[in-house]
């Protein structure tokens, strides 16, 4: 179950600078990304003169947001992830793909980044409301509930079948702009009922400027439960079984794969298994499979955690080759034979 992954994190990681540039681009994505939706629909209300809302302009904040978002994922994608949305950092964690702390770094950035923007907003045209996401008439908080757990379920689920999938292959090119198409077809669907947030961060910039909190928490719990239980499904059903590539020592955890020479297996899953999780601080918080036939040991953790203890458990980081999970499947796939 990816739930048992969960893991807190180092004071260490949180204040790496890896970690902190990771929170910066979240940060800028968001602001990006609330500062373009958001601005469509203050630029909407004066163009209308404050006019009740039209199939046009929500065809516009569709494609607004969708295209935004498709940018704010891409520029942001090699350095954080994208995440651009506490959801889907939420989801990362119940799936064992990001620690707590990291991901409270990353909660931070982006509630931040969506204020600043709403705020720059508001002083850029002249005074006007930010408006905050609010139900429409004949709309209750558990319509709207529904309504963002359905949503985001679609929004997380997306994100981790193009972006998180270490299967995903050349699919993870269009990641960006398949999670944009899915926002931007959920505001069609839901944006006329209760706004089609699907992101914390968005609901909070302007009910933080616009100082308005009526039927807030909806845009909150909707968001992370079903952003959770798509990361859960996803995980267990998809994901946990694909876990086993090539052969040797597989940790199921985060970011990079470790290819070990062949020589080093046996010593490693001998003694080097149970002192990595020790030193790493995830004795019981991952999951050790072995297997033989391969040349392939494969070791996936966090790259801070790596680089702590790497050395002490192998003898020598030169004889281990690091590569993210994408390209290790990609080479697995190709029948690559590295020299190691």
């Amino acid at each position: 179950m990816p739930i048992t992954r969960i893991a807190i994190g180092t004071p260490r990681e949180a204040s790496h600078p890896e970690a902190l540039k990771a929170a910066l681009a979240e940060f800028i994505s968001t602001l990006i990304f609330v500062f373009a939706g958001e601005g469509s629909g203050m630029a909407f209300n004066k163009l209308t003169s404050d006019g009740s809302t039209t199939p046009a302009g929500l065809v516009a904040a569709a494609l607004a947001h969708a295209f935004a978002l498709f940018v704010a994922v891409s520029v942001g994608a090699n350095i954080s992830g994208g995440h651009v949305n506490p959801a889907v950092t939420f989801g990362a964690f119940i799936g064992g793909h990001i620690t707590l702390l990291r991901g409270i770094l990353y909660w931070i950035a982006q509630l931040l980044g969506s204020v600043v923007a709403c705020g720059l907003l508001k002083f850029a045209t002249g005074g006007l409301e930010t408006s905050a996401f609010s139900l429409s008439s004949n709309v209750t908080v558990w319509n709207a509930l529904v309504f963002e757990i359905v949503m985001t379920f679609g929004l997380v689920y997306t994100v981790y079948a193009t972006a998180v999938d270490p299967k995903k292959g050349n699919l993870g090119i269009i990641a960006p702009i398949a999670i944009g198409f899915i926002v931007g077809a959920n505001i069609l669907a839901g944006g006329a009922f209760d706004g089609a947030s699907m992101n914390p961060a968005v609901s909070f910039g302007p009910a933080v400027v616009s100082w308005t909190w009526t039927n807030h928490w909806v845009y909150w719990l909707g968001p992370l439960i079903g952003s959770a239980i798509a990361a859960i499904v996803y995980d267990t059903i998809f994901i946990w079984g694909k876990k086993k590539v090539g052969g040797g020592i597989s940790i199921l955890g985060d970011d990079i794969t470790f290819i070990l020479p062949s020589d080093k297996e046996r010593e490693f899953a001998s003694s080097g298994c149970s002192k990595f999780l020790q030193n790493s601080k995830l004795e019981k918080k991952a999951r050790i499979e072995i297997y033989g036939g391969s040349s392939w040991s494969v070791v996936e953790i966090q790259r801070t955690i790596a680089e702590e203890t790497l050395e002490e458990v192998v003898g020598d980081p030169k004889a281990v080759f690091l590569m993210t999970s994408r390209d290790f499947e990609a080479s697995r796939r190709n029948g690559e034979n590295r020299n190691l």
